[in-house]
């Protein structure tokens, strides 16, 4: 059998193929081809040099015009920057004072609530709920002898109940993060995908809240199961396929169609930029939860029934859905600091009642 025919054709692919590679550098490609190319491939080896002369001209041609649009700015430069301690807050965002793009539905101005002070408590509201998710886990980790009674010996549900005031305070940190990145001011929102003259000192960016909305409610519905797969274990009305279930929901949450989203405006101004995909997994899970906390109300409230039973029960996820409803729905479309400082302290009010629930299991 006749093996050179074959084998000199392996060894010209494979110094083509080594050839589109370093053209992406240069002239390397064409010197290296020259300087290793066997004598009798000689003749191959030029014609693939010529053709692909042209190609390494154009690649370089494109690579220079890239290199000489590319403008980085300052890798230093924050917002707000020079000083930027933690209580150094930027000036109020134009938009802010822009009656034009507040509209006719809101006041003229809205840059009055954005002062350093106020962004400041607005910034320290939103961590405190800390300190009731540590307490709720020390609870639950200091006193395994009393939830050990209550949930059936089932270490496993104790430690999702000790999980779940944690994952629901670090489910809130892309809020913080996009905050941060805000300034802390809830102001008109501006897609830098579709409006390239975005400016972070005029408008907050929604891209970036889209981003940040889908983490915050995906890992608020682990939360929320958690909290749910503790209190039934497998005694919920699914059974055994509670677990199953949560799993999928987070998958759809997560990995579903992000494109489909409500078309929601309140006061001329768009909000709850979420998916279906993430909404539907979220809303059943906050129904379980509901439920879920009843049951516990059960336990820790004992003498109770009726209305007194579920306002009791059912407070904690209350405070902390209408928290998340006013900021939503309100501070990100009215732009007034003062109702994302409301809203927030119902989140904490909301940490403190479940805290109180846990404390009397």
């Amino acid at each position: 059998m006749n093996l050179l025919a074959p084998t000199q054709a392996l060894i010209v692919c494979v110094l083509a193929f080594t050839y589109y590679v370093d053209a992406f550098q240069g002239t390397i490609g064409r010197v290296q081809i020259k300087n290793t190319c066997p004598p009798i491939f000689k003749q191959r080896c030029t014609a693939i040099d010529r053709k692909l002369k042209s190609r390494t001209s154009y690649l370089m041609l494109t690579e220079t015009k890239s290199t000489n649009n590319y403008e980085p700015g300052d890798p230093n430069l924050g917002y707000p920057d020079d000083p930027a301690w933690g209580w150094n807050k930027a000036a109020p965002k134009t938009s802010l004072s822009d009656p034009n793009v507040l509209g006719p539905h809101l006041p003229t101005d809205q840059s009055w609530s954005a002062q350093p002070w106020e962004l400041n408590l607005v910034e320290l509201v939103h961590w405190l709920p800390i300190i009731p998710a540590v307490l709720m886990a020390n609870q639950v980790f200091t006193n395994s002898a009393y939830w050990s009674a209550y949930l059936d010996g089932d270490t496993n549900r104790q430690l999702l109940m000790l999980l779940s005031p944690i994952i629901a305070f670090f489910g809130g940190l892309p809020g913080i993060m996009m905050h941060t990145y805000e300034g802390w001011q809830v102001a008109p929102f501006v897609n830098p995908l579709s409006n390239p003259d975005f400016k972070i000192k005029e408008y907050n960016n929604e891209w970036l809240r889209i981003v940040a909305y889908q983490f915050i409610f995906v890992m608020q519905y682990v939360g929320l199961q958690t909290f749910s797969l503790g209190i039934y274990g497998s005694n919920s009305v699914v059974g055994i396929y509670l677990p199953a279930l949560s799993i999928f929901g987070f998958l759809v949450g997560y990995l579903g169609n992000q494109h489909p989203k409500p078309k929601l405006e309140l006061f001329g101004h768009s909000t709850l930029p979420l998916s279906w995909y993430t909404i539907v997994p979220f809303a059943f899970s906050t129904v379980l939860n509901l439920f879920a906390f009843l049951e516990l109300g059960h336990h820790v409230f004992p003498s109770d029934s009726g209305i007194a039973l579920v306002v009791k029960s059912i407070a904690a996820p209350v405070l902390i859905g209408a928290g998340g409803a006013i900021e939503g729905l309100l501070a990100e479309t009215r732009f007034n600091q003062w109702i994302h400082f409301f809203a927030v302290v119902l989140f904490n009010a909301g940490f403190w009642v479940q805290w109180h629930m846990y404390n009397n299991v």
